[in-house]
């Protein structure tokens, strides 16, 4: 289980964690996010292959075998760049966060590489197709635009996206909760929150239909938010997914889930298989 005596307040238990605690604390534009908490924990931790959480490490060694350059949007201090090098040492790293003094450690954490200030809900500055692979981890569940941080992150795919939410059972409609942010051994301070969103599932699938990928792959598992969660009632899914985009056109996407519900039935939407088809089971990282 991580640590959770310096940075608190900002993690989730997942079910089929293995009882570990899933830090999720990137970039959603809230002032808190320069506290000094907060780059301290991105300094030391999120970093290493033993740091993913199983949701990452179903796609991440696979994505990596097959991608040369990777846009991390929401990237803190640039950890997961060490992390994709594990996997795939020639690739090229560039990172994108809301917090400007997140991107400021980055730079002077990893001086060789590219970091850039930005809010994937308002635009970015990279060019279309401009990425094998675009990474949002950690943060969509926190922005009330996700929809338009997904259409823009999208717009830089050149063929895979890869991100998470959490999705609400179906039939319960989006859930807009809130989490209290703490950092440091303090506590919550009484005032700092931010939103908490469960998206509605069949919405969510609307949503990404509308983009015209041609596979969609996805992954997930229940779990409970943490403590300072509130205003979200029981288990939620937390769910990864990896959107690819066509390379010669069609009108049909195909599915492939392992997630405790099926995507409902949809128009254009291919109900295709089991994920392990198409995405081989990772080693363990080695400890």
């Amino acid at each position: 289980v991580q640590d959770r005596r310096r940075y608190v307040g900002l993690s989730m238990r997942r079910r089929g964690d293995s009882g570990r605690v899933e830090d999720r604390s990137k970039g959603s534009g809230h002032s808190t996010f320069s506290d000094p908490g907060m780059l301290e924990f991105f300094s030391d931790s999120r970093r290493l292959p033993e740091d993913l959480y199983p949701s990452e490490l179903r796609f991440l060694p696979w994505l990596a075998s097959e991608s040369k350059t990777i846009l991390d949007v929401g990237c803190a201090v640039g950890g997961f760049a060490d992390i994709w090098t594990h996997f795939a040492p020639e690739v090229s790293y560039v990172g994108s966060d809301v917090s400007p003094e997140l991107i400021a450690a980055a730079r002077r954490l990893r001086p060789s590489l590219r970091f850039e200030v930005g809010d994937a809900s308002r635009g970015l500055p990279f060019d279309d197709r401009g990425f094998d692979v675009v990474q949002g981890l950690g943060w969509l569940h926190w922005e009330p635009r996700f929809a338009d941080a997904l259409r823009e992150m999208w717009r830089m795919v050149d063929h895979r996206l890869f991100f998470d939410v959490r999705l609400a059972r179906p039939g319960s409609g989006t859930i807009v909760g809130e989490q209290r942010l703490a950092f440091g051994t303090e506590g919550w301070d009484g005032e700092t929150t931010t939103p908490y969103i469960v998206v509605d599932l069949v919405n969510f699938v609307d949503l990404l239909l509308a983009l015209e990928p041609f596979r969609i792959l996805a992954y997930g598992y229940l779990g409970e938010p943490d403590d300072l969660v509130i205003g979200i009632d029981g288990e939620v899914c937390f769910a990864t997914f990896v959107l690819e985009r066509s390379l010669v056109g069609g009108s049909t996407t195909g599915a492939w889930v392992d997630m405790p519900w099926n995507l409902p039935e949809r128009p254009g939407l291919a109900r295709s298989g089991a994920l392990a088809e198409v995405v081989p089971e990772p080693d363990p990282p080695r400890c």
